[in-house]
Protein backbone atom coordinates (compact mmCIF):
# COMPACT_ATOMS: atom_id res chain seq x y z
CA UNK A 1 0.00 0.00 0.00
CA UNK A 2 1.29 3.22 -0.76
CA UNK A 3 1.06 6.35 1.16
CA UNK A 4 -1.85 7.31 -1.65
CA UNK A 5 -3.94 4.67 -0.86
CA UNK A 6 -3.05 5.17 2.77
CA UNK A 7 -5.05 8.39 2.71
CA UNK A 8 -8.13 7.67 0.71
CA UNK A 9 -8.34 4.90 3.56
CA UNK A 10 -8.27 7.64 6.29
CA UNK A 11 -10.42 9.67 4.84
CA UNK A 12 -12.67 6.48 3.78
CA UNK A 13 -12.55 3.78 6.57
CA UNK A 14 -15.80 2.31 4.46
CA UNK A 15 -13.61 1.44 1.98
CA UNK A 16 -11.13 -0.44 3.94
CA UNK A 17 -14.53 -2.32 5.66
CA UNK A 18 -15.82 -3.35 1.97
CA UNK A 19 -11.65 -4.57 1.16
CA UNK A 20 -12.31 -6.69 4.45
CA UNK A 21 -15.23 -8.30 2.97
CA UNK A 22 -13.87 -9.11 -0.73
CA UNK A 23 -11.15 -10.60 1.11
CA UNK A 24 -13.53 -13.23 2.89
CA UNK A 25 -15.48 -14.13 -0.23
CA UNK A 26 -11.99 -14.20 -2.40
CA UNK A 27 -10.98 -16.52 -0.09
CA UNK A 28 -14.38 -19.05 0.33
CA UNK A 29 -15.14 -18.76 -3.58
CA UNK A 30 -12.01 -18.13 -5.45
CA UNK A 31 -11.71 -16.11 -8.39
CA UNK A 32 -15.56 -15.91 -9.21
CA UNK A 33 -18.74 -16.92 -7.42
CA UNK A 34 -18.18 -20.61 -8.28
CA UNK A 35 -21.28 -21.36 -6.92
CA UNK A 36 -23.17 -19.94 -10.13
CA UNK A 37 -24.88 -20.58 -13.19
CA UNK A 38 -23.08 -20.79 -16.04
CA UNK A 39 -26.04 -18.90 -18.36
CA UNK A 40 -24.58 -19.52 -21.73
CA UNK A 41 -24.96 -23.39 -20.71
CA UNK A 42 -28.48 -23.06 -20.05
CA UNK A 43 -31.49 -23.90 -21.91
CA UNK A 44 -33.06 -20.81 -24.01
CA UNK A 45 -32.92 -18.91 -27.71
CA UNK A 46 -33.37 -15.52 -26.49
CA UNK A 47 -31.78 -14.50 -23.42
CA UNK A 48 -32.80 -10.93 -21.89
CA UNK A 49 -30.35 -9.45 -19.02
CA UNK A 50 -31.85 -6.77 -16.81
CA UNK A 51 -28.47 -5.14 -15.45
CA UNK A 52 -28.15 -5.12 -11.98
CA UNK A 53 -31.48 -6.11 -11.58
CA UNK A 54 -32.09 -8.12 -8.28
CA UNK A 55 -34.37 -11.38 -7.45
CA UNK A 56 -36.49 -10.01 -4.84
CA UNK A 57 -37.44 -6.36 -6.60
CA UNK A 58 -38.13 -8.05 -9.79
CA UNK A 59 -40.88 -10.75 -7.84
CA UNK A 60 -42.56 -7.77 -6.74
CA UNK A 61 -43.10 -5.30 -9.91
CA UNK A 62 -43.07 -7.72 -13.26
CA UNK A 63 -46.23 -9.21 -14.51
CA UNK A 64 -45.02 -11.65 -17.23
CA UNK A 65 -46.36 -14.83 -17.64
CA UNK A 66 -44.53 -17.68 -17.47
CA UNK A 67 -41.92 -19.84 -14.54
CA UNK A 68 -40.38 -17.76 -12.40
CA UNK A 69 -37.25 -19.17 -10.22
CA UNK A 70 -33.76 -17.46 -9.09
CA UNK A 71 -30.54 -18.17 -10.15
CA UNK A 72 -27.42 -17.51 -8.56
CA UNK A 73 -24.76 -15.16 -10.63
CA UNK A 74 -21.04 -15.84 -11.39
CA UNK A 75 -20.50 -11.95 -10.75
CA UNK A 76 -21.38 -9.24 -8.39
CA UNK A 77 -20.89 -6.80 -11.42
CA UNK A 78 -21.08 -7.09 -15.19
CA UNK A 79 -17.10 -7.19 -15.48
CA UNK A 80 -16.83 -10.80 -13.49
CA UNK A 81 -20.17 -11.70 -15.03
CA UNK A 82 -18.91 -11.81 -18.57
CA UNK A 83 -15.61 -13.06 -17.37
CA UNK A 84 -16.63 -15.82 -15.14
CA UNK A 85 -19.07 -16.77 -18.30
CA UNK A 86 -17.69 -15.75 -21.06
CA UNK A 87 -14.04 -16.69 -21.15
CA UNK A 88 -12.31 -18.67 -24.06
CA UNK A 89 -16.15 -19.16 -25.40
CA UNK A 90 -16.44 -19.00 -29.53
CA UNK A 91 -20.49 -18.26 -29.66
CA UNK A 92 -20.64 -18.50 -33.17
CA UNK A 93 -24.20 -19.08 -33.09
CA UNK A 94 -24.79 -16.02 -30.32
CA UNK A 95 -25.85 -12.27 -31.82
CA UNK A 96 -25.36 -9.70 -28.59
CA UNK A 97 -27.34 -6.66 -28.71
CA UNK A 98 -26.37 -4.30 -25.27
CA UNK A 99 -26.11 -0.65 -24.12
CA UNK A 100 -23.57 -1.87 -21.87
CA UNK A 101 -20.42 -2.04 -23.42
CA UNK A 102 -18.05 -4.12 -20.93
CA UNK A 103 -18.25 -6.73 -23.62
CA UNK A 104 -16.23 -5.47 -26.30
CA UNK A 105 -14.16 -3.64 -23.66
CA UNK A 106 -12.85 -6.75 -22.31
CA UNK A 107 -13.20 -9.74 -25.47
CA UNK A 108 -9.88 -9.62 -26.22
CA UNK A 109 -8.73 -9.81 -22.52
CA UNK A 110 -10.90 -13.06 -21.87
CA UNK A 111 -10.16 -14.65 -25.64
CA UNK A 112 -14.32 -14.82 -26.44
CA UNK A 113 -16.02 -14.40 -29.21
CA UNK A 114 -19.85 -13.71 -30.59
CA UNK A 115 -21.16 -14.27 -33.86
CA UNK A 116 -21.61 -10.41 -33.65
CA UNK A 117 -21.81 -7.81 -30.77
CA UNK A 118 -24.69 -5.15 -31.82
CA UNK A 119 -23.89 -1.82 -29.33
CA UNK A 120 -26.79 0.43 -28.84
CA UNK A 121 -25.14 3.67 -27.67
CA UNK A 122 -25.79 7.23 -27.75
CA UNK A 123 -24.72 10.70 -28.55
CA UNK A 124 -22.77 12.74 -26.20
CA UNK A 125 -20.32 12.32 -23.62
CA UNK A 126 -21.29 10.48 -20.26
CA UNK A 127 -25.07 9.55 -21.62
CA UNK A 128 -26.32 6.15 -20.90
CA UNK A 129 -28.70 4.33 -23.41
CA UNK A 130 -32.47 4.48 -22.58
CA UNK A 131 -34.31 1.11 -22.58
CA UNK A 132 -36.42 1.71 -25.56
CA UNK A 133 -33.60 2.39 -28.17
CA UNK A 134 -32.12 -1.37 -26.59
CA UNK A 135 -35.97 -2.47 -27.73
CA UNK A 136 -35.34 -1.13 -31.43
CA UNK A 137 -32.04 -2.51 -32.18
CA UNK A 138 -33.22 -5.70 -30.54
CA UNK A 139 -36.47 -5.90 -33.01
CA UNK A 140 -34.05 -5.08 -35.86
CA UNK A 141 -31.40 -7.84 -34.75
CA UNK A 142 -34.41 -10.72 -34.39
CA UNK A 143 -35.74 -10.13 -38.17
CA UNK A 144 -32.05 -10.15 -39.57
CA UNK A 145 -30.90 -13.09 -37.33
CA UNK A 146 -33.55 -15.63 -36.91
CA UNK A 147 -31.05 -18.38 -36.79
CA UNK A 148 -28.99 -17.19 -34.04
CA UNK A 149 -29.58 -17.39 -30.04
CA UNK A 150 -29.99 -13.32 -28.82
CA UNK A 151 -28.77 -12.24 -25.82
CA UNK A 152 -30.01 -8.69 -25.75
CA UNK A 153 -28.77 -6.88 -22.35
CA UNK A 154 -30.57 -3.73 -21.31
CA UNK A 155 -28.21 -1.15 -18.89
CA UNK A 156 -31.97 -0.68 -16.73
CA UNK A 157 -32.43 -1.11 -13.77
CA UNK A 158 -28.95 0.48 -13.13
CA UNK A 159 -27.79 4.03 -12.92
CA UNK A 160 -28.43 6.39 -13.81
CA UNK A 161 -31.87 6.74 -12.78
CA UNK A 162 -33.99 8.14 -15.55
CA UNK A 163 -37.64 8.34 -13.54
CA UNK A 164 -38.96 11.13 -11.78
CA UNK A 165 -37.16 10.56 -8.87
CA UNK A 166 -33.76 9.93 -9.77
CA UNK A 167 -34.05 13.24 -11.97
CA UNK A 168 -35.11 15.30 -9.08
CA UNK A 169 -31.87 13.59 -6.72
CA UNK A 170 -29.06 12.75 -8.86
CA UNK A 171 -26.82 14.69 -10.60
CA UNK A 172 -26.71 12.80 -13.66
CA UNK A 173 -23.40 14.97 -14.69
CA UNK A 174 -21.14 12.78 -12.08
CA UNK A 175 -21.84 9.35 -12.58
CA UNK A 176 -18.54 8.36 -10.53
CA UNK A 177 -19.45 4.74 -8.89
CA UNK A 178 -16.82 6.40 -5.16
CA UNK A 179 -18.97 9.89 -5.70
CA UNK A 180 -22.46 8.05 -5.67
CA UNK A 181 -21.19 5.33 -2.88
CA UNK A 182 -20.59 8.47 -0.59
CA UNK A 183 -23.63 10.18 -1.51
CA UNK A 184 -25.37 7.61 -0.63
CA UNK A 185 -23.97 6.69 2.60
CA UNK A 186 -24.37 9.92 3.86
CA UNK A 187 -27.82 11.82 4.80
CA UNK A 188 -27.77 13.49 1.47
CA UNK A 189 -29.88 10.89 -0.43
CA UNK A 190 -32.54 8.54 1.86
CA UNK A 191 -32.59 5.18 1.51
CA UNK A 192 -35.54 4.92 0.89
CA UNK A 193 -35.20 7.66 -2.10
CA UNK A 194 -32.65 5.13 -3.86
CA UNK A 195 -35.12 2.26 -3.83
CA UNK A 196 -38.02 4.00 -5.40
CA UNK A 197 -35.40 5.72 -8.08
CA UNK A 198 -34.27 2.15 -8.85
CA UNK A 199 -37.73 0.80 -9.15
CA UNK A 200 -38.95 3.30 -11.70
CA UNK A 201 -35.89 2.32 -14.26
CA UNK A 202 -36.84 -1.46 -13.34
CA UNK A 203 -40.59 -0.15 -14.29
CA UNK A 204 -39.16 1.64 -17.29
CA UNK A 205 -37.28 -1.34 -18.52
CA UNK A 206 -39.74 -4.30 -17.86
CA UNK A 207 -42.09 -1.90 -20.05
CA UNK A 208 -39.92 -2.33 -23.10
CA UNK A 209 -39.69 -6.34 -22.18
CA UNK A 210 -43.19 -6.47 -22.12
CA UNK A 211 -43.25 -5.14 -26.36
CA UNK A 212 -39.83 -7.03 -27.09
CA UNK A 213 -41.63 -10.47 -25.83
CA UNK A 214 -44.26 -10.71 -28.25
CA UNK A 215 -41.69 -10.56 -31.48
CA UNK A 216 -39.64 -13.37 -29.98
CA UNK A 217 -39.58 -16.43 -30.86
CA UNK A 218 -38.65 -20.01 -28.79
CA UNK A 219 -37.15 -20.15 -25.52
CA UNK A 220 -37.02 -16.45 -23.75
CA UNK A 221 -35.08 -16.49 -20.24
CA UNK A 222 -35.15 -13.03 -18.22
CA UNK A 223 -32.60 -12.89 -16.16
CA UNK A 224 -29.85 -10.30 -14.57
CA UNK A 225 -25.88 -10.26 -14.56
CA UNK A 226 -26.55 -9.28 -10.83
CA UNK A 227 -28.43 -7.82 -8.53
CA UNK A 228 -27.77 -4.52 -6.55
CA UNK A 229 -27.23 -3.59 -2.98
CA UNK A 230 -29.52 -0.85 -2.23
CA UNK A 231 -28.76 0.14 1.31
CA UNK A 232 -28.38 -3.33 3.23
CA UNK A 233 -25.73 -4.38 5.36
CA UNK A 234 -23.08 -6.46 3.52
CA UNK A 235 -21.05 -9.39 5.24
CA UNK A 236 -19.36 -10.32 7.03
CA UNK A 237 -18.33 -7.07 8.13
CA UNK A 238 -22.09 -5.58 8.62
CA UNK A 239 -21.30 -2.02 6.68
CA UNK A 240 -24.39 -0.28 5.11
CA UNK A 241 -23.95 -0.62 0.97
CA UNK A 242 -25.03 0.61 -2.26
CA UNK A 243 -24.29 -0.12 -5.90
CA UNK A 244 -22.60 -3.24 -6.84
CA UNK A 245 -18.84 -3.17 -5.48
CA UNK A 246 -17.16 -6.76 -6.89
CA UNK A 247 -16.51 -9.99 -5.51
CA UNK A 248 -18.82 -9.05 -2.79
CA UNK A 249 -21.32 -12.19 -3.06
CA UNK A 250 -24.30 -11.42 -0.71
CA UNK A 251 -27.89 -12.36 -1.62
CA UNK A 252 -28.48 -9.04 -3.11
CA UNK A 253 -25.52 -8.66 -5.62
CA UNK A 254 -25.88 -12.32 -6.90
CA UNK A 255 -29.43 -14.00 -6.78
CA UNK A 256 -31.29 -12.64 -9.58
CA UNK A 257 -34.31 -13.54 -11.71
CA UNK A 258 -34.91 -16.30 -14.17
CA UNK A 259 -37.89 -16.27 -15.61
CA UNK A 260 -38.83 -18.56 -18.24
CA UNK A 261 -41.14 -18.08 -21.08
CA UNK A 262 -42.13 -20.27 -24.26
CA UNK A 263 -43.24 -18.44 -27.43
CA UNK A 264 -44.13 -21.27 -30.16
CA UNK A 265 -41.69 -23.17 -31.89
CA UNK A 266 -37.83 -23.16 -30.70
CA UNK A 267 -35.38 -21.51 -33.20
CA UNK A 268 -33.40 -23.89 -35.64
CA UNK A 269 -30.01 -22.27 -34.43
CA UNK A 270 -26.88 -22.21 -36.67
CA UNK A 271 -23.19 -21.16 -35.75
CA UNK A 272 -20.96 -19.22 -38.50
CA UNK A 273 -17.96 -17.04 -37.81
CA UNK A 274 -18.42 -13.74 -37.28
CA UNK A 275 -16.98 -11.73 -40.58
CA UNK A 276 -16.16 -8.77 -39.22
CA UNK A 277 -15.26 -6.65 -36.05
CA UNK A 278 -17.33 -4.25 -33.48
CA UNK A 279 -17.99 -1.32 -35.07
CA UNK A 280 -17.63 0.64 -32.12
CA UNK A 281 -14.48 2.98 -31.28
CA UNK A 282 -12.63 2.88 -27.78
CA UNK A 283 -13.92 6.46 -27.42
CA UNK A 284 -17.24 5.66 -27.12
CA UNK A 285 -16.89 2.84 -25.18
CA UNK A 286 -15.07 4.48 -22.41
CA UNK A 287 -18.25 6.99 -22.51
CA UNK A 288 -20.68 4.17 -21.94
CA UNK A 289 -18.63 3.14 -19.20
CA UNK A 290 -18.48 6.49 -17.59
CA UNK A 291 -22.13 6.98 -18.19
CA UNK A 292 -22.38 3.88 -16.03
CA UNK A 293 -19.97 4.83 -13.61
CA UNK A 294 -17.50 3.04 -14.33
CA UNK A 295 -14.76 5.42 -15.36
CA UNK A 296 -14.30 8.91 -14.27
Amino acid sequence: MDIGDAVYGLKNPKSILRQLNRLYFSFSAGEFNQGGTSVLDEDWDNLIVLDACRYDTFLNNHSFEGKLSSRISKGSNTYEFLKANFSGRELYDTVYVSSNLWFPNIKDEIDAEVHSFVPVTTEGPKVAVRPEAVTERALEVNQSHQDKRLIIHYTQPHYPYFGPTGQEYFDHHDTSSLQLAMRRNGDDIPKDVVQRAYEENLDMVLEEVERLLPELRGKTVVTADHGEMLGERSFPIPITDYGHPNTIYTEELVKVPWLEIDEGSRKEITAERPDNDIDISDDEIDANLRALGYKT
